[in-house]
């Protein structure tokens, strides 16, 4: 094969099929290293090779065509006398020798303009100024901003499943930490298990009905504020570091933030150059790869900008995504709770792969279980890792900080392991954890170590930020200050969590509890699904189909027990229905639809990866 390639192929088409193959292999060690991928040596080697194979190729082609190029310039030839084939040889030798010569001088320029364009996804231009003004900080009428945010959201925590909140297994020492350090919200509940919406509701403070986001894929385009808007109106350098697809920019969270990290790929578009996009499509590595990184990378991008940004009061989110599906914790979290397991999910399950959990063992369930608790156990090091990070540049005791969850996951109670379709307590139900800043007011202190029981929403986190700063919320914020329940000021503080103008006179429990409102409007099934939490009940209707569920959580908290049909509940069976009554006002189901048409078949590809949409 060589000697073919030698004897047969102008130079510089074997320089380019040598740059192309060198250039291939050394991308794909280093996205490989980049991503954490080395636990999927067969992915890892069948990539290489196709990344290999076409880059030579089209390095092959591209050095032929610039030899042949500068081999039929104008003026390059002339005429002459027929030649003898030993003196046609050597000409073809001596012009071989010159134009290879000229193709290894293109072919290095090349490379050096193609490495220029690389470095320009990477970085912003040298000449591009990167500190933004901060001008609007001293601006008059706006108080100088001194305490640092920093929000963690952790995809796809269930809360039972860390030590703070009571769970067996030492899963969580670094937030148990921070939980002893701050304070501790028991029963939080989120609006939508999906990653997109509720994150929006989380920074809106908003309904996913009031902000439109009601699916992931859609995009936020409402008219209301995001927490980052806000504190970049009042001089805040914000920044924010994503680890999974559903938050990509063009989702449109990214409003208020400067930096908005959702680069996926350790170089940003070059991935698909190399052959990983191709690869996916003809199913040599699957695109759930390349749309999502592991905690430990997008904490080098954070502390790199931490270093540069931490003398600035700043707004800092960052994101975590290793505790969703498919469950593939790194050596050794992998093995950790279960090192005995041997079978077919030794290191990674997917649910979509097995989708019917009925023919799973009780080991196999219980080693799915365990990879889930080794994901926990790995984010909760990282998560240790990022607040060490504030201590050495010693902003941690300046810094209020916040963790919670989008949403949590079914571990097989409903017979699937995934979150989106249903709103139980496995879904619903997220950690919450606020800790304190020592430049913070002192009437607005956190005190460390307290536990609330009262039930909270995710919509109140930014309200209850914005109390903390003393920065009026911002316009039809629906949720309200959690400081007044940190301060033990009003033990009784929601009556509605909706809206106060519908509260209608219901039968106890309903009026003397806190309520909590859950959707989901799920492609993977699909169907609607609307809920009322109260402290001891959990309502749920079903749009499509009309079915109803009632449990008492008090005696059933996995929810295991449909009373909806029983007797002795039809009166609040039929409370709960009339309250739900505005989440079915006109508009509402062709809104949904709307959403779901707009998502278009590439971001379907793409979130199918990750469990969502069929």
């Amino acid at each position: 094969m060589l000697k073919f390639i030698q004897h047969n192929l102008f130079p510089g088409g074997q320089w380019g099929c040598l740059y192309g193959a060198l250039f291939a292999l050394l991308e794909s060690v280093w996205i490989a290293e980049s991503k954490g991928f080395w636990q999927y040596p067969l992915d890892i080697f069948l990539l290489t090779t196709f990344a290999v194979i076409s880059y030579g190729l089209a390095g092959l082609l591209l050095g032929t065509a610039f030899q042949a190029l500068l081999g039929t310039l104008p003026g390059k030839t002339s005429r002459r006398p027929a030649e003898t084939s030993s003196q046609l040889q050597t000409s073809r030798q001596n012009i071989g020798i010159r134009i290879g010569q000229k193709g290894k001088v293109v072919m290095v320029l090349g490379l050096f303009l193609f490495s220029a364009g690389v470095l320009g996804f990477l970085h912003p231009s040298p000449f591009q100024a990167t500190t933004p003004d901060r001008s609007t900080a001293s601006s008059p009428g706006a108080p100088p901003p001194l305490v640092n945010i920093l929000l963690i959201t952790i995809d796809t925590l269930r809360p039972d499943h860390l030590s703070a909140y009571g769970y067996t297994r030492p899963t969580s020492p670094r937030i148990d930490q921070l939980a002893r350090e701050g304070t501790l919200f028991s029963q939080a509940i989120s609006q939508e298990p999906q990653t997109g919406p509720s994150h929006v509701s989380i920074f809106t403070s908003q309904y996913p009905n009031t902000h439109g986001v009601l699916i992931n894929g859609d995009r936020f385009e409402g008219a209301a504020v995001t927490l980052a808007e806000l504190l970049q109106a009042r001089g805040y350098l914000t920044g924010a570091f994503l680890s999974g697809y559903p938050l990509d920019a063009r989702f449109g969270l990214n409003r208020g933030f400067e930096t908005y990290d959702d680069d996926f790929s350790p170089i940003r578009g070059l991935y698909q150059l190399a052959g990983w996009k191709m690869a996916q499509k003809v199913g040599i590595l699957s695109a759930s790869h390349t749309d999502e990184r592991r905690a430990e990378k997008t904490n080098r991008r954070v502390f790199k900008w931490l270093e540069n940004h931490h003398g600035d009061p700043f707004f800092l989110w960052v994101h975590y995504f290793d505790p969703h599906g498919p469950y593939n914790p790194p050596p050794p979290f992998a093995q950790r709770y279960d090192p005995s397991y041997q079978g077919r999910f030794k290191n990674y399950y997917n649910f979509d792969s097995v989708p019917d959990t009925s023919g799973l063992s009780q080991k196999e369930v219980h080693h799915i279980i365990s990879l889930y608790d080794g994901e926990i156990r790995y984010t909760d090091e990282q998560v240790g890792f990022l607040l060490d990070k504030l201590k050495e540049l010693n902003v941690y005791d300046k810094t209020l900080i916040i963790l919670t969850a989008d949403h949590g996951e079914d571990l097989n109670e409903h017979k699937l392991f995934e979150h989106s379709a249903v709103v139980y307590d496995t879904t619903a139900r997220i950690p919450l954890i606020f800790k304190g800043a020592a430049n913070l007011a002192a009437a607005k202190a956190i005190p460390p170590g307290q536990i609330v029981s009262g039930q909270v929403q995710s919509i109140d986190i930014v309200p209850t930020i914005l109390d903390l700063l003393d920065i009026p919320p911002g316009p039809r914020m629906q949720g309200e200050s959690l400081l007044p329940l940190i301060a033990r000021r009003d033990a009784d503080r929601r009556q509605f969590a909706m809206d106060a103008s519908k509260a209608m006179d219901v039968a106890p429990p309903i009026a003397t509890s806190k309520k909590a409102y859950i959707q989901t409007h799920s492609p993977a099934v699909p169907k609607t699904k609307l809920a009322i939490r109260v402290e001891g009940w959990k309502f749920i209707y079903t749009w499509d189909g009309g079915e109803v569920e009632l449990y008492d959580l008090g005696k059933d908290p996995y929810e295991q027990t449909n009373l909806a049909l029983e007797g002795s509940v039809q009166s609040m069976v039929r409370d709960f229905e009339k309250e739900l009554s505005f989440w079915k006002e006109p508009g509402t189901e062709g809104k949904r639809e709307k959403g779901e048409g707009r998502v278009s078949e590439e971001v379907k590809k793409k979130l199918r990866s990750l469990g969502y949409f069929q």
